[in-house]
């Protein structure tokens, strides 16, 4: 089950005052997988000691990466984020940042199919901020060390009812939706993965539903992206094992490949969670060989329209991760503006010149809102917007970017690829598409 960001919930265009906000969009949450500052539970179902691992399609490593955006009980499915906490304005003081848009789940993206069968990868030892302890013995406990603690998980029980309904996967009880107002909180990349599932969505406007998440008895609950407050973290523990987000990460939007390892780690399969970050990885890498203009230009991405009198950025390492798996350089600029680690940048209209670069991904969601933006003189007069490098996204494109995950990051590659293809050149058009 998954649960939305730090529990507590951020309406579209409502500020959430100590989490990340979201760009002027309604902010969802959802309950089963760790992918949108969701909570997800989960109930677990004995399985024999030799149960193979599913295919790609039914994987648990997938589900569990799915994921990897919110808070989610043993589901892998669920998941519900929070933007980026508040970020500071270039010259001006700290301002409110919109809760970030988060799309309700991660699952799968309808038109993107399936992903590949993932290919034997072997460990990378990398310090990602994640400690992990895996037993030589298959059916002991796993432990896992997040930010909030240690969660333990028995391997001889694999979640059942965490996020799905089919086959050795977790079954998703619940989910919490954020952002996007998709069917059951789940977004395209995800509806097949989903199959016919059907979690219930828990609302988080008044916080964490703690009384209906424990009448679901779930297994486990996945909250690698909700910002888990240690009150709350504490509140569910006792009621399954919960997985907050990443230590040594930020609050929220910890990095996708982290929060998958992590996911899959809990979900007994930790191997096919590194095998799916490293094909994912091979795939972008091999984009990026194919389109060599992108290498060290730089890109600034921005939320949708002004929030409160700012537009907000995101500075690198804050949701950028695709963008520089594929050769280009988030705009440095931004980071020394940030309020903080894992925060958005607020600009006024007045400072919009330290947004400018090569190209600029405006996550728009309707004509009208690339309108009110080309209304602003000093966004109209940006080089970027002004020759043609901007590219406007659609809502469900601009969910992907929001939060990757590894089912929403196929879509982007065939999806945004084409896009910054004609944004580098200098041929895109001054609307969405």
């Amino acid at each position: 089950m998954t649960l939305s960001p730090s529990g507590s919930t951020c309406s579209r265009r409502t500020p959430c005052c100590s989490r990340p906000r979201s760009p002027p969009t309604s902010p969802r949450s959802t309950a089963s997988r760790p992918s949108a500052r969701s909570t997800a539970c989960a109930r677990t179902a004995p399985s024999s000691p030799t149960a193979r691992s599913p295919g790609r399609s039914t994987s648990p490593a997938r589900s569990a990466s799915r994921t990897c955006s919110s808070v989610s009980c043993r589901s892998s499915g669920a998941r519900c984020r929070a933007a980026p906490r508040t970020a500071s304005s270039p010259p001006g003081g700290a301002a409110d940042v919109p809760p970030a848009p988060r799309p309700r789940r991660d699952r799968g993206h309808a038109g993107a199919g399936r992903l590949r069968q993932l290919r034997p990868h072997r460990d990378r030892r990398r310090d990602d901020g994640l400690r992990r302890h895996v037993p030589r013995d298959r059916h002991a406990r796993v432990r896992l060390h997040h930010r909030r603690g240690r969660a333990a998980t028995d391997r001889r029980a694999r979640p059942d009812r965490a996020g799905h309904r089919a086959g050795p996967r977790p079954h998703p009880l619940a989910t919490s939706e954020w952002y996007g107002e998709q069917p059951d909180a789940v977004w395209p990349w995800a509806q097949d993965e989903l199959g016919d599932a059907t979690p219930t969505v828990l609302p988080t406007t008044d916080g964490l539903a703690f009384e209906r998440i424990a009448a679901l008895r779930p297994d486990l609950i996945l909250a690698t992206n909700a910002g888990l407050a240690r009150a709350d973290y504490d509140k569910l523990r006792r009621i399954a094992p919960t997985v907050a987000q990443p230590r040594g990460g930020t609050r929220f939007l910890s990095p996708w490949d982290v929060q998958t390892e992590l996911i899959a780690a809990a979900l007994g399969r930790a191997r096919q969670g590194r095998e799916l970050v490293a094909s994912i990885e091979r795939d972008y890498a091999a984009v990026a060989r194919e389109h060599p203009e992108f290498a060290g230009k730089t890109i600034t991405f921005t939320q949708n329209g002004f929030y409160q009198g700012q537009l907000y950025a995101y500075p690198e390492g804050l949701n950028t991760q695709p963008l520089s798996l594929l050769g280009f350089t988030v705009n440095p600029r931004l980071t020394p503006l940030a309020a903080e680690r894992g925060v958005q940048v607020g600009v006024s209209a007045e400072r919009l010149d330290v947004l400018d670069a090569d190209v600029l991904v405006a996550a728009t969601e309707r004509a009208a809102d690339v309108r009110k933006l080309l209304e602003v003189p000093t966004f109209r007069g940006l080089r970027a917007v002004r020759d043609r490098h901007a590219v406007y996204t659609d809502r469900i494109l601009a969910g992907a970017l929001y939060y990757p995950t590894p089912l929403s990051l196929p879509y982007l590659l065939e999806r945004l690829v084409p896009r910054l293809e004609r944004a580098v050149a200098g041929t895109a058009p001054q609307r969405i598409g």
